[in-house]
């Protein structure tokens, strides 16, 4: 049985989560959790825990099945905490969209403190935030230079932004991205991931008297929710578990109260509006589409994301894909990390992002899918119709060029989580509706947030 040196300070961190577990729910642990079976061929190798706390992405599932029946020397135990989550709870989880996953974490806690540890934990990022903070995850770079993915395969950009201190605790297989674009002829490439400062500028003396800021129908929530979105996320250092929401989040809160919120009606098909939300999920058609398609006519376009005080711009999709990590107690890091490496293998890779499962993580996968035939399902390229004259209608080679530069330059912060999303939005909108002020509004963030952190951790 694995030991966990820091068993103490998890111990306490859950200690009140004890009695949910302990009457009422009469489950089998080892017969309900324990969902890969394990063969007698299987036995003789050398077995590789994984515990699983978010929703099931099937070509992961596929691998770990695939993994465990190939490999000569490793096999693979899953434990799906979400699964048996969702099964004991589906009656009780309200209006909270993470109810399963809150659930999935004290399970996972509850049986860590028990003594049963895994070697892989894959979770969304505010899961295994909660462990970050106790430094139980290993650092995967020595693995990565010693395995068959080497860290010179991976993009440096999207590596870099799960660094922490230098050290790569978490990584995924795939990013999902949140962004903004606008046409060069409104907004200029001098505001490509524009500051609050510059939105300022823009929006006081160059904006377009007969459009709309965004592309949704602005309102008292749509304006706060995009001016907002980025700035929130910096103000949380979840590596020390520190905030600060004074400074560039007031700043950020009084202009989007400050911005004059008119009667904007859209038309269907036109381009009436300045900024459109990107949700950017790969290299695919669907990015073709919202280019083509989505009121940009495939006009020159300039990436401005959301505004933020240092120009990041992009923002890591609030329901992104899974990350993982390595115990840093394990007894089988390299049979961990021999696993985890298959999710970077270039085939699995361009199809997971011509799915829209995700940006790739690997360069050469980036490449193979910006230039894949237009015949092939999923790709950027493919044909996505005929204009009203019957000309075909398909990404221009300029689009795809600011695209991959954009993909292959933007920083990422792919640390986050929900509860603390929300607590914001929450005190934020207390703001926007007059109900206090800004300063009071930050106040009370800090003090929210300062204690849910210490309470997780």
């Amino acid at each position: 049985m694995k030991n966990i040196t820091r068993i103490t300070a998890l111990a306490l961190s859950v200690l009140t989560l004890a009695s949910a577990f302990s009457c009422g729910k009469d489950r089998d642990k080892d017969k309900s959790l324990n969902e890969s079976s394990v063969t007698e061929e299987q036995s003789a190798k050398t077995v590789i825990d994984i515990a699983w706390c978010t929703y099931e992405e099937p070509a992961v599932s596929n691998r770990i099945s695939a993994f465990s029946k190939n490999n000569e020397s490793y096999t693979i135990n899953l434990t799906n905490y979400w699964d048996v989550a969702w099964e004991e709870y589906k009656d009780e989880s309200g209006d909270d969209p993470y109810f399963y996953e809150k659930k999935a974490r004290e399970m996972l806690h509850m049986d860590m403190i028990s003594g049963k540890v895994p070697d892989i934990i894959i979770g969304e990022t505010d899961v295994m935030l909660s462990f970050l903070n106790g430094d139980y995850f290993t650092d995967m770079y020595p693995l990565m230079d010693a395995g068959t993915v080497p860290r010179d395969a991976f993009l440096p950009n999207f590596l870099k932004g799960f660094e922490i201190e230098g050290q790569l605790p978490l990584l995924a297989y795939g990013v999902t991205l949140e962004t903004a674009v606008a046409l060069s002829s409104d907004i200029g490439k001098e505001y490509e991931h524009w500051t609050l400062d510059e939105m300022k500028e823009y929006c006081e003396n160059s904006m377009p008297d007969d459009k709309s800021l965004l592309d949704y129908r602005d309102s008292i929530y749509d304006i706060p929710d995009y001016v907002l979105y980025a700035i929130t996320r910096e103000c949380v250092d979840y590596s020390t578990a520190e905030c600060d929401f004074h400074g560039s989040f007031i700043d950020a809160l009084e202009f989007a109260k400050s911005i004059n919120i008119g009667e904007n009606e859209h038309i269907d098909g036109s381009q009436d509006f300045v900024i459109k939300h990107l949700m950017i999920k790969g290299i695919s058609s669907i990015f073709s589409q919202e280019i083509v398609y989505s009121g940009l006519g495939g006009k020159d376009f300039t990436f401005v994301g959301y505004p933020s005080s240092d120009g990041c711009g992009a923002v890591v999709g609030a329901m992104s894909n899974p990350v993982f990590g390595i115990l840093e107690n394990s007894d089988c890091k390299e049979g961990a990390w021999e696993f985890l490496s298959s999710l970077f293998e270039e085939s699995f890779q361009v199809n997971l992002t011509l799915n829209f499962s995700g940006l790739p993580m690997i360069e050469s996968a980036v490449d193979k899918a910006m230039n894949k035939d237009q015949w092939s399902s999923g790709s950027i390229n493919a044909i996505l119709g005929t204009d009203e004259e019957g000309n075909e209608l398909q990404i221009d080679e300029n689009s795809k060029k600011l695209f991959e530069e954009y993909i292959r330059n933007i920083e990422i912060r792919p640390y986050d989580d929900k509860t603390v999303d929300k607590i914001v939005r929450e005190e934020y909108m207390k703001a926007v509706n007059g109900e206090c002020t800004a300063q009071e509004c930050a106040d009370t963030i800090e003090n929210r947030i300062r204690l849910y952190l210490s309470e997780r951790s």
